[in-house]
């Protein structure tokens, strides 16, 4: 472990971490373990004693961004349902 660049025995790859870091759990070769949070995948390589992989933080204003859009996307559909109902309720 170095911060936010990791070695791996097994092959890393971009989709070995889709859907994977909400929550990320590194246990290094001497049994010490870190916690992080909302990772984002950087970069994979092979390396001459493992495979490379690096993670960061996502940053706050990013995740308030998606918050954001994902109440845009809730507000819409929610107005869309609204409307198809008022116009069954016109033609009834």
């Amino acid at each position: 472990m170095n911060g936010t660049c990791f070695v791996s025995k097994k092959a890393v790859k971009a989709a070995t971490f889709e859907g994977k870091l909400e929550k990320v759990t590194i246990e290094d070769s001497e049994g010490n373990i870190e916690e992080k949070k909302d990772q984002q995948f950087v970069k994979a390589a092979d390396g001459p004693d493992g495979y490379y992989f690096a993670l960061i933080d996502i940053p706050e204003d990013q995740k308030t961004k998606a918050a954001l859009a994902d109440a845009q996307a809730a507000v819409a559909d929610l107005t869309e349902l609204v409307a198809t109902i008022m116009a069954g309720q016109a033609t009834a």
